[in-house]
């Protein structure tokens, strides 16, 4: 995006060193692990957020893993942590519709994903800097005060409806 251009590094400025890998030779580099300590921030009500700085764009990405993996779905119920990642990316909250909630994101130009796989579900907003408070808001209200009722019916059909197609053969 042009408001990204001027911050990003050209790494082809110059040619290869050398064609072949073998050839090339590297100065050895220790790695020395951060102390978490030294990036908690526990925030209210109770969630605890890991914040690093990273200047190289203007742009906040929010990570937050929720204890909601596949592997943990319920005997009979596979599937509720698709369900719940799906219900994210819809739901209203208790203080905005989802529609405000796009139109929102629209006007900041931040993005929502949320993925669920056998070991974890992740929540993933990315955003412009000038727009991280209200973003954060979104997502705390999304955590928080999540309204799944007006979604919950047409997804969980969809998510039939997808599960039985899931034998069809195109053949």
């Amino acid at each position: 995006p042009p408001w990204m251009a001027e911050r990003r590094t050209n790494r082809f400025a110059s040619p290869a060193p050398s064609l072949r890998y073998e050839d090339l030779a590297f100065e050895p580099r220790t790695f020395v692990q951060p102390d978490p300590d030294d990036y908690r921030i526990e925030l209210t009500p109770g969630p605890t957020a890991f914040v690093v700085e990273d200047s190289l764009l203007p742009v906040v990405q929010i990570s937050v893993l929720i204890d909601a993996p596949s592997v943990a779905d319920p005997r009979g119920k596979e599937g509720l942590a698709a369900l719940t990642s799906e219900l994210l990316q819809r739901a209203d909250t208790t203080r905005r519709t989802r529609d405000e909630i796009e139109a929102t994101f629209d006007r900041l130009g931040a993005t929502l994903s949320v993925e669920t796989d056998r070991n974890r579900t992740l929540l993933q907003i990315v955003a412009p800097e000038a727009g991280a408070q209200e973003t954060l808001e979104i997502v705390s209200e999304l955590l928080t005060q999540p309204r799944f009722e007006p979604v919950f019916e047409a997804e969980r059909e969809r998510m039939a409806v997808q599960a039985a197609r899931a034998g069809d053969s195109a053949a």
